[in-house]
């Protein structure tokens, strides 16, 4: 499963973790994306959905 969601297009993000010595390690931010069963165009799909979107009211529930 692609970690982005399908109605904004948020995905994964690098940056990096800095220890107290500023030692810099690479990592990954990730989206929290689930799969939601939503109305697109009238029929019922599962679709990728990132917590903001459901939150906003961007998606229809089936």
């Amino acid at each position: 499963m692609a970690r982005t969601c399908d109605i904004c297009g948020k995905g994964t993000q690098s940056g990096k973790n800095v220890t107290f010595s500023h030692r810099q390690i690479n990592r990954k931010f990730k989206a929290n994306v689930h799969k939601v069963k939503a109305l697109v165009d009238g029929t019922p799909k599962t679709i990728n959905v990132c917590a903001k979107c459901l939150k906003s009211g961007k998606v229809e529930k089936a």
